[in-house]
């Protein structure tokens, strides 16, 4: 008796494009409202910059050279953290896109996801099991399927086509139960 394995069939299957703008909403949902905004990390910036102005208006107004020193560096290293927040999205942007190098689809299938090249001879970049993804948010404008190591999948609703939001939503709903979350 031969015996055939079925191939699973894939359920959508999304061709992933970005641009810029895309990629800057999904740069400030991580910062602000994806998985879990590091609130920790928020007031440890104000509590630097608080300190950081506190010893350099110490420094100066007691004439006390060692005080303003060290008031200036933490200034200096918050104002270059403040500044990568509006500097880095592009470069993030330039490096995605090269590493992507644009044609690029997730296909969705009943037990996990598959990102596959789309050129002439698509072949599978990676596969990833439902269990390896730790959150999967949707927003007005796109899904966002982040792994445990913190890579996120940015899937922009308006490259989509009519009816794939609401397929990719049943699915992911099905899929990642509490994990799945609307933004």
């Amino acid at each position: 008796m031969n015996e055939t394995t079925a191939l699973p069939q894939p359920l959508v299957a999304v061709n992933v494009r970005y641009d810029y703008e895309s990629f800057l909403a999904y740069w400030r949902f991580s910062m602000f409202r994806g998985p879990g905004p590091d609130w920790l990390k928020t007031g440890l910036r104000v509590v630097w910059l608080l300190l950081g102005v506190i010893l350099f208006v110490t420094g100066v107004r007691m004439a006390d050279l060692a005080y303003t020193a060290m008031g200036a560096i933490l200034l200096t290293a918050l104002a270059v953290v403040m500044i990568r927040f509006f500097w880095w999205p592009g470069v993030h942007y330039k490096r995605a896109g090269a590493l992507y190098g644009g044609d690029l689809w997730i296909v969705f299938f009943p037990a996990f996801l598959e990102v596959v090249n789309g050129g002439r001879l698509s072949k599978s970049l990676s596969t990833y099991e439902y269990d390896a993804f730790s959150s999967v948010y949707e927003t007005t404008g796109a899904f966002y399927l982040y792994l445990l190591n913190g890579t996120c999948f940015l899937i922009p609703k308006k490259y989509l086509r009519p009816g794939e939001p609401d397929r990719i939503k049943t699915h992911l709903r099905r899929v990642f139960g509490g994990r799945y979350r609307a933004r």
